[in-house]
C-alpha cells in the first residue's frame, strides 16, 4: 500500500451526493422539497401505503422515500432482489416499474438504501443538466462534486470512477 493506492470507497459516497443535494438547494437549482419526477419525469413506482404526494428529493436525501435497498429485476418470472441492476440508469427505472414502496414513507427511522441514494444522484445529474450555464458550468453529478466538494477539500485524486489516469 503506498499513497498512491486506490481502494472503492463504497458507502463512503453516500455523504458527497447529500452534500451536492444541499449545495444545490442553497444554490437554487433545486428546491428541497422537489418531487422526483419533477427532474426524472420517466421514473415511476407503486406506493401501496397509499401516501399523498410524490416521493421527494428530501425524503430520498435522509432515507425515508420507503423504497428497498436495491434497484432489482426480475428473476425467474418474480420481481425481487435476485439480481441488482447497477449504477445504469434506464435499468434501474425499467426495474422500478415492477416495484413498491416496501416501507410507510417518512418514518421515524430511516431506512438505509442505496437506492434512493441512487435515484437522488440521478435526480441531481438532470438538473445539473439541464440548468447548465455560466454560473453553473458543470457537466453532470460527477462533475459538480469534483468541482464543487473535492476540490475545494484538496481531495485532488478522489472521484467516483477509475479512469485510466489514476489506474
Amino acid at each position: 500500500v503506498t499513497g498512491d493506492s486506490i481502494f472503492r470507497i463504497g458507502s463512503n459516497t453516500k455523504p458527497f451526493i447529500t452534500l451536492a443535494y444541499h449545495k444545490l438547494v442553497e444554490m437554487g437549482v433545486v428546491g428541497a422539497h422537489d418531487a422526483l419526477s419533477t427532474h426524472l419525469p420517466e421514473f415511476v413506482y407503486h406506493d401501496p401505503f397509499a401516501n399523498n404526494g410524490p416521493i421527494t428529493l428530501h425524503e430520498l436525501a435522509t432515507f425515508q422515500a420507503g423504497l428497498q435497498r436495491e434497484a432489482c429485476v426480475a428473476a425467474r418470472g418474480q420481481y425481487g432482489c435476485g439480481l441488482l441492476v447497477g449504477n445504469n440508469a434506464t435499468a434501474v427505472y425499467d426495474a422500478m416499474q415492477h416495484t413498491s414502496t416496501v416501507f410507510p414513507r417518512n418514518s421515524p427511522t430511516p431506512i438505509y438504501s442505496n437506492l434512493q441514494i441512487q435515484l437522488l444522484g440521478y435526480a441531481l445529474d438532470a438538473a445539473i443538466k439541464a440548468k447548465r450555464s455560466s454560473s453553473l458550468p458543470y457537466s453532470g453529478i460527477y462533475d459538480f462534486i469534483a468541482g464543487e466538494i473535492f476540490t475545494p477539500l484538496g481531495f485532488n485524486g478522489t472521484g467516483f470512477n477509475v479512469t485510466d489516469e489514476v489506474a
